[in-house]
């Protein structure tokens, strides 16, 4: 599954994000890490990044999204960690090969790393 960040929501992110920041999605059934992206990786003021879904060869272990699973998001930059609430064209479920286009963005501060 592809999920595609469009300017409007990648404004909509803190305005002292830095180079280096990443986003980072992971499923909500069992908190799996299932993809990142680089912010650095922007092109024309959109970010597209892979989320991965479960191999159903390996019956006995769950290493990726399920189908219908709802997906989280998170921004890392410098010190600081901000859960992202992203809106989407479409529900926020994982479809595998699909494209997943966000539509809106808020954030708040998870945490914050102070020296």
């Amino acid at each position: 599954m592809t999920i595609v960040l469009t300017p409007t929501v990648i404004n909509q992110f803190p305005s002292h994000v830095i180079d280096g920041s990443y986003i980072i999605a992971f499923g909500e059934n069992n908190g799996i890490y299932v993809g990142s992206w680089f912010m650095d990786d922007v092109q024309n003021g959109t970010l597209a990044f892979p989320v991965w879904g479960d191999d159903n060869s390996t019956n006995d272990v769950i290493e990726g999204l399920v189908s219908g699973e709802s997906i989280n998001f998170q921004l890392v930059s410098d010190t600081s960690l901000y859960d992202l609430d992203l809106t989407f064209a479409g529900p926020n479920t994982y479809i595998s090969n699909s494209i997943l286009p966000a539509i809106s963005a808020s954030y708040s501060l998870n945490c914050n790393y102070i020296d």
